[in-house]
């Protein structure tokens, strides 16, 4: 079973503080990342979990559909409980908090990063992406 520890959340601090969430994978077995494209505009979670689980966007978006999780629904973009969903059907395990983002250098070596983080009305919304320190170097998917 694979394992995946949070590392990022909304920091509600002061209103300087930006927000993220990241959690982190351990053990994942990752020894290459393949990047997945998005077909969808909310499917960046679906993307994000499926280059983590090697599987195609087809392949988790019928998985997710499958979970009650529609890529119409824009909750997709501003909560955690659809990806850790995901997550665990691919048997990647979520720590059960999310911490907040400090720096790149803290990150550990594979992480689910939310950037672009913002708020409209009482919603925040985000975009998943992949933060991973290959034998090379870091990159973000």
């Amino acid at each position: 079973m694979r394992s995946l520890s949070p590392r990022m959340s909304p920091g509600m601090g002061s209103k300087d503080e930006v927000p993220f969430f990241a959690p982190a994978v351990k053990d994942c077995g990752v020894g290459q990342m393949n990047p997945v494209v998005q077909q969808d505009t909310t499917g960046c979670g679906i993307a994000s979990v499926a280059a983590l689980a090697g599987v195609t966007y087809l392949e988790a978006k019928e998985a997710a559909v499958g979970l009650g999780i529609q890529v119409t629904d824009s909750r997709l973009w501003s909560g955690t409980a659809f990806v850790r969903t995901l997550l665990k059907h691919y048997d990647i395990v979520a720590e059960p908090h999310e911490r907040p983002f400090r720096s790149w250098r803290t990150l550990p070596p594979l992480a689910l990063l939310a950037i672009k983080w913002h708020r409209k009305g009482n919603h925040t919304f985000w975009h998943w992406v992949i933060f991973w320190r290959d034998s090379d170097r870091p990159v973000v998917l």
